[in-house]
């Protein structure tokens, strides 16, 4: 799949969006460090993986309006269960499937011990 903010290729689900590693950490500096950013252009600039590091502020808003927020970030064994649904459908692409193909079934149904509910 792609990132929500930038289209370069995801690696899961950050802060309540699906986004690459690059667009993650600088949503969360941007949390850390309370960070004001302006835009040198008219607040439009295309985000894109070569473009994404030229405008902070376009890039923040897009963040935003992709669904990113400080809430979006989880305890540890919500971002599990999240995890392995977002594992299961970059895998198989689409919804997630009850069982993996391959004979791990409870990989996910059981993280951390716990029986957990799969979507």
């Amino acid at each position: 799949q792609m990132c929500v903010v930038c289209s370069d290729i995801a690696n899961g689900v950050h802060f309540g969006a699906i986004t690459c590693e690059g667009c993650k950490k600088f949503f969360r500096r941007g949390l850390q460090e309370h960070s004001t950013y302006s835009c040198k252009s008219s607040r439009d600039c295309v985000i894109n993986p070569r473009t994404r590091n030229s405008c902070r502020f376009c890039r923040y808003q897009k963040c935003l309006s992709a669904g990113m927020s400080r809430e979006g970030k989880r305890d540890v064994r919500s971002r599990l269960a999240l995890s392995c649904v977002s594992l299961q459908r970059f895998k198989w692409g689409g919804q997630p499937r009850s069982s993996p193909p391959w004979g791990m079934p409870g990989m996910c149904k059981h993280a951390l011990g716990r029986p957990m509910l799969i979507p």
